[in-house]
């Protein structure tokens, strides 16, 4: 996930996986500072359609109905699958 102090975005492991093998991408970036080739190799893996966004003031409920549904507190049980691509 990635947030703001507007909102708050989860985006399932797999979806990400272009990044994390993406060549070249500079991990060593400040987010106050992105390059142009690094926003756009982000922009091409994460479109909106594959994005849980939340809004903090508009989206309390859901968000935290998300959570409950999505993530494990006590390290027993995971709820998402992790799979490799």
């Amino acid at each position: 996930g990635v947030f703001d102090n507007e909102r708050i975005v989860f985006v399932e492991f797999y979806h990400v996986w272009d990044i994390i093998n993406a060549n070249p991408f500079n991990w060593k970036e400040k987010p106050s500072n992105v390059s142009k080739n690094n926003e756009n190799v982000v922009a091409r893996c994460l479109t909106p359609n594959i994005c849980n966004e939340f809004h903090f003031a508009a989206d309390g409920n859901e968000l935290k109905q998300f959570i409950k549904d999505n993530f494990t507190f006590n390290g027993d049980t995971v709820k998402l699958q992790i799979t490799k691509k």
